[in-house]
């Protein structure tokens, strides 16, 4: 091989890395709009919230993602089919920890009451989720607000266990079974989720349903 030829192949692979390295760090498309308004975030299902989660879900690779609105950056708004820097992407929601836990079906429900029990809508509680679907009545009693829920597109079993991804603070899944730690925060979670997509197609999907 003469010189040439092996340069030309050095300079080759070097290009192919450092396509890879910019593949590997953003920016990212989106193809949907991005709304992180409070009042999107904490008062339904909102495309941010389930771009947070689905990163949660997919980067522990648990049946389901829980994610309080509090923990997502409020306030911006990312335009469909717009690109997005890694470091946006990472200042979408806080640094804090992730915890996973193993939980029976009934606890799994009773953490879901508890979260609706309050006046949830517009509160910084409100949740985002991933593998789950749910229908909350709020007319009715507290304790009893859940109409329906199911996992990974199937019903709710109680005595079956579920590895759900949650923030490390989120006391309404105390009651569950945690896990080592994966030393990922919620950032790393939506980092190493949309590093895996070529286009981060996440929009509402009505994993929420609110009857009021």
């Amino acid at each position: 091989m003469s010189i040439a030829t092996a340069l030309f192949r050095m300079s080759l692979a070097l290009v192919c890395l450092a396509t890879a390295a910019l593949a590997q760090s953003g920016p990212y498309q989106t193809q949907y709009e991005i709304n992180g308004s409070r009042t999107v975030l904490c008062g339904g299902e909102s495309a941010l919230g389930n771009l947070v989660a689905n990163g949660l879900r997919e980067s522990t690779t648990s049946d389901a993602a829980v994610v309080p609105c509090r923990v997502i950056q409020q306030g911006g708004l990312v335009a469909a089919n717009s690109f997005i820097a890694e470091a946006e992407l990472r200042a979408l929601v806080s640094d804090e920890q992730v915890k996973i836990v193993d939980i029976k079906g009934l606890a799994l429900l009773d953490a879901l009451e508890a979260i609706f029990a309050a006046d949830i809508q517009g509160s910084d509680q409100f949740p985002q989720i991933a593998g789950l679907r749910i229908e909350v009545d709020l007319r009715r009693s507290t304790g009893g607000r859940l109409v329906r829920v199911t996992v990974n597109g199937a019903a709710l079993e109680f005595e079956k266990t579920y590895r759900i991804a949650v923030p490390q603070s989120y006391a309404a899944f105390d009651m569950g079974n945690a896990l080592p730690s994966p030393g990922m925060s919620l950032a790393d979670s939506l980092v190493k989720y949309a590093r895996s997509q070529s286009t981060l197609k996440v929009t509402t999907f009505g994993r929420i349903k609110l009857n009021q």
